[in-house]
């Protein structure tokens, strides 16, 4: 608990606590509560300690004269620079957590048997035939071998039954004849042969190719699913860069925007002080203490026309009502030397009601 003077115009000092004192013309009033305004409750607890009778020290608000202890406080914290939020750590995170969820190189499944397929087909043996080495033409050299030797000697035994079942060159001749004849026929199938052949070639060259072409296409599906799991990546990757970087963005903003309040606060509060004291210097002595009145706390003047007067209280109790203390200490600050002793009374009166602790005289 600090123990506080009242400043110039009957304001408590900016930046006080529940539990802090301070000590006015009319009495030391301990704050009892403190609104997100900044605007104060208070209750008075010594009537008989006044700012005439009290001989203690009083707590220093900053070390800046005339700024609040709130003020130094915010001020301090906010120059010792920019800080990440939570919300920007979470989005930093989770961009750090996309990034190293990036797909490693493609790994091909079947490029090897697709190279070896590839080699086989562009180095293939270009169709070569010999016929000798056909079995088939081994099955039907046998073949016509058989039927030319077995036409053969039928040939030669209608020979021979018709010279009485002797041999003779003749049925010997014949037969020969009748062999030689099979076995020219057996030319007769060597194009067939041939054209089975390289039937068989290009089948196999065609079934080469196909096997290529099912590899090749499994090969083009899993590449595309490869792709489509890296583009996922990068918009991902796209969405947590834009997503961290305008919630740092927004946040900076946010500090920027309460680092110049409270540093146009500081200057607000040096800029009354300053004028307080000149005021309170050039006030002549003001009146005497024994009569009651006590210049240091404030002064009184001949009293506004009743007109300003008005307009003066309106404007204070809008403002009052809202909250705006800002205003209501321009107000004050522009009218206060200028009130005569029931006017300020009146002024007391409103603003103590929105939690000022203003002295009455």
């Amino acid at each position: 608990m600090g123990i506080y003077r009242v400043e110039k115009g009957g304001r408590a000092p900016a930046g006080l606590a529940t539990g802090d004192r301070v000590v006015t013309g009319g009495g030391t009033y301990e704050i009892t509560g403190v609104g997100e305004n900044g605007r104060y409750t208070s209750r008075l607890v010594n009537k008989q300690q006044t700012i005439h009778n009290y001989s203690g020290g009083y707590d220093s608000r900053s070390g800046i004269p005339g700024v609040s202890s709130q003020t130094t406080e915010r001020l301090s914290r906010l120059e010792s620079g920019y800080t990440p939020s939570s919300a920007v750590r979470a989005a930093q995170s989770y961009l750090a957590g996309v990034q190293g969820s990036k797909p490693g190189a493609y790994e091909s499944k079947w490029g090897a048997a697709l190279d070896d397929l590839y080699d086989k087909i562009t180095n293939r043996d270009k169709f070569k035939y010999d016929v000798y080495d056909d079995p088939m033409y081994q099955q039907y050299k046998m073949q016509y071998q058989n039927l030319g030797r077995t036409a053969m000697m039928d040939t030669m035994g209608q020979a021979a039954a018709l010279t009485g079942g002797y041999g003779s060159s003749y049925g010997q001749s014949v037969g020969q004849q009748t062999y030689d004849a099979y076995l020219q026929s057996l030319n007769d199938v060597v194009p067939e042969l041939y054209g089975q052949a390289y039937q068989q070639y290009q089948d196999e060259g065609t079934q080469m190719l196909n096997q290529w072409s099912l590899l090749n296409d499994r090969e083009q599906q899993n590449y595309n699913k490869y792709r489509d799991q890296m583009s996922d990546y990068f918009n991902e990757l796209s969405l947590a860069q834009s997503a961290a970087q305008a919630a740092e963005q927004d946040d900076y903003n946010r500090w920027a925007a309460e680092r110049s309040y409270w540093l146009q606060k500081q200057q607000d509060e040096q800029s009354y002080y300053a004028a307080a004291q000149k005021a309170a210097s050039g006030s002549g002595g003001g009146k005497s203490s024994g009569s009651g009145d006590d210049s240091t706390w404030t002064e009184f003047g001949s009293g506004l026309s009743k007109t300003m007067f008005d307009n003066m209280l309106y404007a204070l109790k809008q403002n009052a009502a809202k909250g705006d203390a800002q205003t209501v200490d321009q107000i004050m600050s522009k009218y206060e030397s200028k009130l005569s002793r029931k006017q300020w009374n009146t002024v007391a009166g409103i603003l103590n009601n929105h939690g000022y602790t203003l002295p009455k005289y």
